[in-house]
């Protein structure tokens, strides 16, 4: 079994290559285009059984991505920001003639990957698009929640972190993309566009989250659940992050255009808006650190019908980031790999995962999810 992680290096990567090498997968290539990173990996894990080598890879080259990847068994993805490098990474695997998964987290990339089902068909290989935290794990969790029901109606879901638990420019990338603009819900049996922002709701995470508002953001869910769960009526995402200092830090930097991708001349220097708040923020994130544990929130409700009557199961999980998004890209890569998954194509996770395996697994590495059912009898 020979799996190549893309952006292995990185914070969510690094956490898909150390399950493949506890998994004793027998070789592992960590490209990235950081080699020094990728070396230091590569000697700190030096001994266990896994073969583990390093590999230059630029994700904005599309020849060499195609040679990282060309001759593995499977290839992961964490190369972010993912509304840039998703379509990217997936045509390079799809050439490559090469099965992949990732963990997109953009609501547009997840779009255009979607739009490449005839190429991988063609090509002969599996697509999973979104396999970590959220999507990914929310996914399966809606799946499992919707096959106890005889008529599923409402999948409502909902994310927090905080600054303590994740590192990058990528992370932030994509927050700023998540909750900036207009972002895609699916409501009453339609795909539409809300303000990101908006719509706050509170959610009780399992400790040491616990309470907090969360607001409508761009994330793929309910891009994918709608084509892939049949006779939903509305699909709902909202995120942030806590506490709630750094939550209205993001908002105000959200209101006052801080976002925006447009480069605007600085003296003699043109640079964006969004370039500029994601350097200056990761030069000031330790302030959010302080005092606060590092972990994340995920909440998915799944609404419906059983014995004719209202019924609803909510999933509730909180670990460290890392965790819940580079084990399931992890364990996804094997699947593919060992040729667990036989249909061809691009497929999300609720489409591909069954869901007890899969929940195995994570509890194999001591990451709980939590169900309780809710039925209203009618007297």
């Amino acid at each position: 079994m020979r799996i190549v992680v893309l952006g292995g290096a990185g914070d969510m990567g690094s956490a898909i290559v150390r399950d493949l090498v506890q998994s004793d997968v027998s070789e592992v290539i960590i490209a990235d285009f950081n080699q020094e990173k990728a070396n230091s990996i590569c000697s700190e894990l030096k001994g266990k059984k896994t073969k583990l080598s390093a590999q230059f890879v630029d994700a904005n080259d599309h020849a060499s991505l195609v040679q990282a990847i060309r001759g593995a068994d499977a290839v992961a993805s964490a190369i972010g920001p993912f509304y840039e490098f998703g379509p990217k990474t997936v045509k390079a695997a799809i050439e490559a003639g090469v099965s992949y998964v990732d963990i997109d987290d953009d609501y547009d990339a997840t779009k255009a990957t979607l739009e490449m089902d005839d190429e991988a068909k063609k090509a002969g290989v599996v697509v999973i698009v979104g396999l970590g935290w959220t999507p990914g794990i929310t996914n399966v969790c809606a799946r499992y929640g919707a096959s106890k029901l005889e008529q599923v109606d409402e999948i409502d879901i909902a994310w927090a972190g905080t600054a303590a638990d994740s590192s990058g420019h990528a992370v932030l990338y994509h927050v700023w993309h998540a909750l900036s603009g207009m972002v895609p819900m699916y409501l009453d049996g339609e795909w539409r566009d809300v303000p990101a922002g908006s719509e706050g709701k509170m959610y009780d995470f399992p400790q040491p989250v616990g309470g907090v508002q969360c607001f409508y953001c761009g994330h793929p869910e309910p891009v994918t659940m709608p084509r892939f769960l049949k006779g939903l009526k509305s699909v709902t995402i909202r995120g942030t992050f806590y506490p709630e200092l750094l939550s209205e830090a993001v908002a105000a930097i959200t209101q006052l255009g801080l976002t925006s991708t447009e480069p605007i001349m600085v003296g003699a220097v043109s640079i964006s808006p969004r370039d500029f708040i994601t350097a200056y923020a990761e030069s000031i994130e330790d302030i959010f650190r302080i005092g606060v544990e590092p972990s994340s929130g995920t909440w998915v409700e799944v609404r419906g019908h059983k014995g004719g009557n209202p019924t609803q199961y909510t999933y509730r999980a909180a670990d460290r980031m890392y965790k819940q998004t580079g084990i399931p890209a992890s364990v996804g890569a094997q699947m593919l790999a060992r040729g667990d998954i036989k249909t061809k194509g691009v497929l999300a996770p609720e489409a591909c995962i069954e869901p007890e395996p899969f929940f195995a697994e994570l509890a194999k590495r001591n990451i709980a999810i939590y169900e309780t059912e809710q039925t209203t009898v009618k007297l």
